[in-house]
């Protein structure tokens, strides 16, 4: 189904900038334009569940997300020398760029930029899927992606990634603040 009035009413949204609107105020707008099905499916996208949509578009998306995640365990593995397959999922996709991009993201020593050229390479993949589908339930969708991807990278602070990294040792070693306290 096409949704003209409502792809064509999107703002821009980019990784660099703070999104336009979070997937609350995109989902609510939503309901009253797109179909029950698309609606739902929309849900699950937003939810980070497009492997249980029934759109084609999602479940594309998904397959790929799947090969992304699968090549990136892969170059970790490599550089670590363990096997990959215990962190491998089942998927049909695949493509040359993906395989290029999870080589060179495991290669680069900075956490943000390797997840800078991952979120970079997805928002590309976005774009191939939507192709000239622009203002079909694809554009829809791959909105709705990127402003979850441009939500995340918002939300990003110097300050927030130190506590994650503060909780993250905690939970490697809970027992040992009580010990140094003493």
């Amino acid at each position: 189904m096409a949704y003209y009035y409502l792809v064509a009413s999107l703002p821009r949204v980019t990784l660099d900038e703070a999104p336009p609107m979070d997937a609350e105020a995109f989902l609510t707008a939503c309901e009253s334009m797109l179909t029950p099905d698309d609606l739902a499916d929309l849900r699950r996208a937003l939810e980070g569940d497009a492997a249980g949509a029934e759109h084609p578009f999602l479940r594309q998306w998904a397959e790929r997300e799947t090969q992304l995640r699968n090549e990136v365990a892969r170059a970790r593995a490599a550089a670590r020398r363990v096997d990959a397959a215990p962190h491998q999922r089942a998927t049909d996709a695949f493509d040359v760029a993906t395989v290029e991009v999870a080589t060179h993201a495991a290669e680069t020593r900075d956490p943000l930029e390797r997840e800078r050229l991952l979120d970079r390479h997805r928002w590309q993949t976005i774009d191939d899927l939507v192709g000239p589908s622009s203002f079909e339930a694809d554009a829809v969708f791959g909105f709705a992606l990127k402003l979850r991807m441009s939500e995340r990278w918002a939300a990003m602070s110097e300050e927030r990634g130190r506590e994650k990294v503060r909780q993250c040792v905690e939970a490697l070693a809970p027992g040992d603040e009580a010990d140094a306290a003493t």
